[in-house]
């Protein structure tokens, strides 16, 4: 275990935390939403809009930093330095 793996780890910890909280709370919203498809046609799907805005933002970002932390992990185990994306030139 060295510093790079255990960065990782701590990336992938965050991620998962932000995409559980963020992405169970904007399910809920737009769970909270369904019943207004049926009455409100003008203004179905409105909240549900704002909710992936609002929270789909900061779940995207929490499923992007699991990405970067078992990056980070996998190269760990590699040996490879961090600026070495495969890319020549």
């Amino acid at each position: 275990m060295n510093s790079r793996w255990f960065f990782g780890a701590i990336l992938v910890s965050v991620g998962v935390l932000m995409s559980a909280a963020c992405g169970l709370c904007t399910l809920a919203f737009i769970a909270a939403d369904i019943p207004n498809f049926q009455r409100h046609v003008y203004e179905a799907g409105l909240p549900s809009v704002i909710a992936l805005l609002i929270g789909g933002t900061p779940t995207a970002i929490g499923v992007y930093l699991i990405w970067l932390g078992l990056r980070e992990i996998k190269r760990s185990r590699e040996g490879r330095p961090a600026d070495d994306d495969g890319a020549s030139g």
